[in-house]
């Protein structure tokens, strides 16, 4: 349970692009918006520095911007995971997902 706690902690941490000591620009928050969304797979493009700006808040960098990703991206997988197996479809095997009956509905 501790370990679970620590894991969640630290992963909250990472996600936070300030930490990096850069803050991103618009066009960044738009790519962001677009892998929140599912409709890009990967973060990979971001490693170039012309799209963040010096952060005036956090100026020392804790965690790289390819850590950063990294993190962000395996969160995502997680997440996309997560709401996969919360589907209520149901499937080939008896008594799964929401039954209807076929006479009152």
């Amino acid at each position: 349970m501790e370990a679970l706690r620590l894991s969640k902690h630290w992963s909250e941490i990472l996600s936070h692009f300030s930490y990096t000591g850069f803050e991103l620009n618009l066009e960044v928050l738009a790519i962001k918006k677009q892998f929140d969304n599912f409709e890009i797979d990967s973060l990979k493009m971001l490693n170039d520095e012309n799209y963040f700006t010096r952060s005036k808040k956090y100026t020392e960098k804790i965690v790289s911007i390819e850590k950063w990703i990294e993190v962000v991206e395996r969160l995502h997988i997680n997440r996309k995971i997560r709401n996969e197996s919360n589907n209520r479809k149901a499937s080939k095997r008896m008594a799964t997902g929401i039954i209807i009956c076929s006479e009152c509905g």
